[in-house]
């Protein structure tokens, strides 16, 4: 999920094989037109289009520098100019569209077995922009794939994981990127030479990293995960890679973004939104402010807009719940719905 560079629309991919697009503009008129005492369905607005992309899911979905839109799919990532896509989508006369991407990155098919057969191509699951010029995808084949977007070919693979990768993120100024597994490890790759410098190992058996953070001045690192007992945060002072603090939830903790005062945002599988800081105790949530969502019985991801509105969706549910203010501590203003 994310919102377009001009912060008009919110773009967000589906299970389905679609990715939808609802222009902001619509849902604030109708709910400027609604009664704050209607029902909870009157707060609730279809998308503006309905894009076909592919048949199977949508893994992650993303605006590059270049505010071209990426799309994460078990088929590779498909570009789509977005300006020309807009174009498109505001001269149809219907909902549900079919448009062609622009370019595909395909994650290369690994030779498997003594007869070297090709496996199957691995789907992407994430997915990060390395600075203008390059991205790195984390793949369900257990590498990440970095690929020079200017050449549009792969430059290397980061192999090392022993399960499918989750998630990826960068820290440009500490030439550092990251991956998480599966295996439950965090490994820290040096972006100059692609070797791998360190391993993050899980405290617990069993566990998962479902996602990776880092903030805009590369200071922080934040990894969330599952594992038998629960969920886990984990925050990370770079370069040093210290770990400065760490929370136990009741459910697995499927992703992390961080707001332009440095807290962090995460949600779990109970629906828990959490907003804390990356220096605040393990041990107290005095400092916290911890809200359950409005239309999903669990949480896969959150996206923080520019304009500091939090939009959040949820794995079984059709809808894309909008918070306007953080600080409200769980304050729905109205729902998207797929």
């Amino acid at each position: 999920m994310t919102t377009s560079p001009d912060s008009k629309y919110v773009v967000g991919g589906s299970t389905d094989g679609c990715f939808y697009v609802w222009r902001l503009e619509d849902a604030l008129r109708a709910e400027s037109s609604s009664n704050e005492d209607s029902d909870e369905t009157s707060h609730r607005h279809t998308s503006t289009f309905r894009v076909n992309a592919q048949n199977g899911s949508i893994y992650d979905i993303k605006f590059s520098p270049s505010s071209n839109l990426f799309v994460a799919t078990d088929q590779g990532v498909l570009t789509y100019d977005w300006s020309k896509l807009l174009s498109n989508l505001e001269s149809c006369k219907t909902n549900l569209v079919r448009v062609e991407p622009s370019q595909r990155y395909v994650v290369p098919q690994v030779k498997q077995g003594a007869r070297g057969a090709l496996g199957p191509i691995a789907e992407c699951n994430s997915f990060v922009f390395d600075g203008r010029d390059r991205m790195i995808v984390a793949a369900g084949d257990r590498r990440a794939y970095v690929w020079d977007l200017k050449r549009k070919q792969p430059v290397t693979s980061l192999s090392g994981h022993s399960r499918y990768l989750h998630s990826v993120a960068v820290a440009t100024r500490q030439n550092m990127i990251f991956t998480g597994s599966e295996d439950g490890n965090v490994r820290v790759w040096d972006r100059r030479d692609w070797k791998c410098q360190k391993t993050i190992r899980s405290s617990e058996d069993n566990s998962w990293v479902s996602s990776l953070a880092v903030d805009n001045d590369d200071n922080w690192l934040v990894s969330t995960g599952g594992n038998s007992n629960g969920g886990f945060v984990r925050a990370f002072h770079l370069p040093t890679l210290v770990n400065v603090s760490s929370w136990k939830e009741s459910a697995a903790v499927n992703d992390v973004q961080f707001t332009s005062r440095k807290s962090i945002v995460t949600v779990d599988s109970d629906a828990q939104i959490v907003v804390r800081s990356c220096l605040s105790s393990s041990s107290s949530s005095s400092s916290e402010i911890r809200f359950r969502a409005r239309s999903s019985p669990n949480l896969h991801t959150a996206h923080l807009a520019r304009t500091s509105f939090l939009a959040v969706a949820g794995s079984s549910s059709p809808f894309v719940d909008i918070y306007p203010s953080l600080s409200e501590g769980g304050s729905c203003a109205f729902s998207l719905q797929m």
